[in-house]
C-alpha cells in the first residue's frame, strides 16, 4: 500500500508529539497515529472539562464561605450552604477512586493474549498503512 504522508507542520502532528502520545520513531502506522490523535484530543477535553468543573465548584465554595461570614457578622448566626460540602465529598470520592485504580494497576498481572487481541494485532499488521513524515 501507498504510505500515508504527514506534514511536520500540521496541527495533529504537533499535538501528538507535544504531548508525547506518539513516538514517530517507534511504531509508524496510521492506526497508532490516528488512535494517538484521538486519545490526545479526548484527554485534553477531559482535563479542560474537569478543571473547569473544579474551578466552578471551588469558586462556589469560596462564595458560600464569604456569604456565610457576612451573614454571621450581620445577623449573628452562620448560614452555610451545600456547595462546600458537595465539593469536599466529590474530592474525597475522586481521591479514593484514583488510589483504588492506581493500586489495582500495580497488582494486575500480565496475562496471555486473548483471542480478540490476537485477532486485532493480526488485522492491524495487515491493514494499517505505514506513515511517512515529510518536512
Amino acid at each position: 500500500m501507498k504510505p500515508f504522508e504527514i506534514d511536520r507542520k500540521s496541527w495533529h502532528y504537533r499535538l501528538v508529539t507535544k504531548f508525547k502520545s506518539w513516538n514517530p520513531y517507534d511504531d509508524q502506522t496510521f492506526c497508532t497515529y490516528a488512535s494517538a490523535v484521538f486519545w490526545t484530543l479526548a484527554s485534553l477535553a477531559f482535563v479542560y472539562t474537569a478543571s473547569g468543573a473544579v474551578v466552578m465548584l471551588a469558586s462556589m465554595m469560596v462564595v458560600d464561605f464569604v456569604l456565610g461570614i457576612y451573614f454571621y457578622i450581620t445577623t449573628g448566626f452562620m448560614m452555610m450552604g451545600e456547595p462546600g460540602t458537595v465539593f469536599c465529598v466529590v474530592l474525597i470520592v475522586a481521591i479514593f477512586l484514583w488510589s483504588f485504580m492506581f493500586f489495582a494497576k500495580l497488582k494486575s498481572k500480565v496475562n496471555a493474549p486473548s483471542f480478540v487481541s490476537t485477532a486485532w494485532h493480526t488485522a492491524k499488521n495487515k491493514y494499517c498503512i505505514p506513515v511517512v513524515i515529510k518536512d
